[in-house]
């Protein structure tokens, strides 16, 4: 198998049944020279996680440059004085999840999208901010977020490849709003059975500045979640 990164004693490790599963935090405490790896047998609500030999799990860990996951086969439980051990081994590569720039939340943000008649968009970040003031103004709001676009709701329909202006803010709190080119890159409608509701994914245009915002507040929104997630499962 190719390694990008490896499971070493020590790592924080997060265990699940399926991808979407509840997540069983544990603790390596043993690597083998044969791939095993060793660790406390993991609770859910208090309860362990019941598996059998040769059981598929799903393996996510972490490092300084993004989140790693892989598959793995139960080997065994033992026990150790009174600790119970779980025994596994890796069956599949370890796969970097998404890089750092690449990063999605789920997320509910106020959006504000600019149309323009004649679909240009100044280039100049000065211009940008004059050209609004004649704009279209939509209201929306994100379902996702990411620093190379995002899923917007709104009862505005789009055609694919319109060019427009979306204001994002990040944060209610001292946060930032940005002003960033986008493209309509697809389109689908609400499933909840609402009417004249639509979801649009929309592209954004190259910006270091404010995709690197971006990519810290995502990256920060993730693990405010993950650890809010935990909290409600223990």
């Amino acid at each position: 198998m190719a390694v990008l990164a490896q499971i070493v004693v020590g790592d924080k490790i997060d265990l699940s049944l399926t991808k979407r599963g509840p997540l069983y935090r544990t603790k390596v405490e043993e690597t083998t020279p044969d791939g095993r790896i060793v660790m406390a047998l993991p609770s859910y609500k208090g309860i362990p996680l019941v598996v059998r030999r040769g059981q598929r799990l799903h393996v996510v860990f972490y490092r300084e440059n993004g989140k790693f996951t892989a598959e793995a086969e139960v080997r065994g439980v033992t026990a150790d004085n009174a600790v119970r051990l779980l025994v596994i081994a890796l069956i599949s590569d370890t796969d970097k999840e998404q890089n750092r720039d690449n990063f999605r939340v789920q997320i509910s943000l106020k959006t504000t999208l600019y149309r323009f008649p004649d679909g240009e968009i100044p280039e100049d970040a000065d211009e940008r901010n004059d050209a609004i003031l004649y704009a279209e103004e939509i209201e929306a709001r994100t379902k996702d977020l990411s620093a190379s676009g995002a899923l917007v709701r709104t009862q505005t329909e789009f055609p694919i490849g319109e060019k427009l202006l979306i204001s994002i803010q990040l944060g209610t709190v001292r946060g930032h709003t940005l002003l960033l080119p986008a493209t309509v890159a697809r389109a689908a409608r609400d499933e909840s059975g609402m009417l004249n509701v639509y979801f649009f994914g929309f592209q954004f245009s190259k910006d270091d500045d404010s995709q690197s915002l971006i990519s810290k507040f995502v990256a920060d929104e993730q693990k405010k979640q993950i650890k809010k997630r935990k909290l409600m499962d223990e």
